[in-house]
């Protein structure tokens, strides 16, 4: 699994692991925490090793698992159990591939963005509705000495990628990310491209958290 703070992994061995193994005695559940869980899951899998359970990091995990052959299909499992049924639709087919069930989500995340309502009083900034405006109040925050931006990615780095989704789904736009993945289209886009140099762009002015 993903390389959880140590005291989300304590919560994690507390509700799920320790309960587990405490009702039985037929199957034993060992969970991992590491930062680099997808990389190794890539490595193992096609080696014919790797847990019995494999964690990936979202969806785009799922589909060259899954045509490769390395994945089992849920489908049994889905129709003994009415998970169709008791899964909203766009979570339960995100882990579907040509039609199967090959994954389940443990969580949906949603991103947003926050900001200091009382440094924003006292530099009489507005709420930005664009790229630019925001651009302005971090170039304002530099210049006095405060960091532009900040993200906590202690204990688990891949939070960085949520950058790349934000420029993904926000410059280049919720519907040529879709194409993309769909391979309607090529990641080389120049929509995808251009977001990517913003993403560029805001690291060289030092906006990520310097």
């Amino acid at each position: 699994m993903w390389g959880a703070g140590p005291h989300l992994q304590d919560v994690i061995r507390a509700v799920l692991v320790d309960p587990h193994n405490a009702s039985q005695d037929k199957f034993e559940l060992v969970m991992e925490f590491r930062n680099d869980v997808d990389s190794v899951i890539a490595s193992v899998l096609p080696a014919g090793g790797g847990p019995d359970l494999v964690y990936g990091s979202g969806p785009a995990f799922v589909r060259p698992f899954a045509a490769a052959g390395h994945l089992a299909s849920m489908e049994p499992y889905a129709e003994k159990y009415g998970w169709r049924d008791r899964i909203l639709k766009p979570i339960y087919e995100s882990g579907t591939v040509d039609g199967d069930l090959y994954a389940l989500p443990n969580s949906l995340n949603t991103m947003g963005v926050f900001y200091n309502k009382v440094l924003f009083e006292e530099n009489g900034w507005q709420i930005p509705t664009t790229f630019a405006e925001l651009e302005a109040i971090m170039d304002d925050a530099l210049d006095q000495g405060l960091y532009a931006s900040v993200t906590g990615n202690k204990g688990w780095r891949p939070v960085n990628e949520n950058y790349t989704k934000m420029f993904l789904t926000h410059w280049a736009g919720p519907q040529v990310t879709y194409d993309a993945i769909t391979g309607a289209i090529l990641w080389t886009d120049d929509a995808i491209a251009g977001a990517m140099q913003k993403s560029a762009e805001w690291f060289q002015a030092d906006y990520l958290a310097g």
